[in-house]
C-alpha cells in the first residue's frame, strides 16, 4: 500500500511514502495512514468509515472553538459503521499508551453499545479490522 501515489487533479504529486517523509510523520501517524490505505483499498462497500482527526497541534483559539462545538478528548481515531453497529478503533504504536481520556471515552462508547478496540501497530490494527469483517 505504501507505494500508492497521491494524486491531485489527475497528476502524480508524490508517493504515499514520500508524503509521509515530507510531513515528518510520527510512527503513529504512519499507522493511521496505512490503516486508511487498507480501508480505501479493501473495505467492503457496505462499510462506512472515517478517520477522526482530533490529535495534532492546533492554534489555541481553534482548539477552544472545537471544544465548544463538542470535540471530545480521547475520541478514537477511526469510526466504522458495520452492519448498523458503531465500531471505534484507537491506534497506537507497539509501545504507545492509552490515555486516561481515551479509556474513559471508550468505556462510554461501549456502554452506549459501541464496539471499541485498540490496535497496536499496523499488523494488530489490521487483525482487529479483519475480525470485525471489514475487508473483502
Amino acid at each position: 500500500m505504501t507505494k500508492r501515489s497521491i494524486k491531485a487533479r489527475g497528476q502524480r504529486v508524490m508517493s504515499a511514502q514520500d508524503l509521509r517523509a515530507f510531513l515528518n510523520s510520527s510512527d503513529e501517524d504512519a499507522v493511521h495512514i496505512e490503516v486508511a490505505d487498507h480501508l480505501r483499498a479493501r473495505a467492503k462497500a457496505t462499510i462506512f468509515w472515517a478517520h477522526v482527526p482530533n490529535g495534532g497541534l492546533r492554534n489555541p483559539l481553534v482548539g477552544k472553538k472545537l471544544k465548544a462545538m463538542g470535540t471530545r478528548a480521547g475520541f478514537p481515531d477511526f469510526f466504522l459503521l458495520i452492519d448498523s453497529r458503531a465500531h471505534f478503533l484507537e491506534l497506537k504504536t507497539l509501545d504507545g499508551t492509552v490515555s486516561a481520556a481515551q479509556h474513559t471515552v471508550m468505556a462510554e462508547l461501549a456502554r452506549a453499545g459501541g464496539v471499541c478496540s485498540v490496535g497496536r501497530g499496523i499488523d494488530h490494527a489490521l487483525s482487529v479490522l479483519e475480525s470485525w469483517g471489514v475487508f473483502r
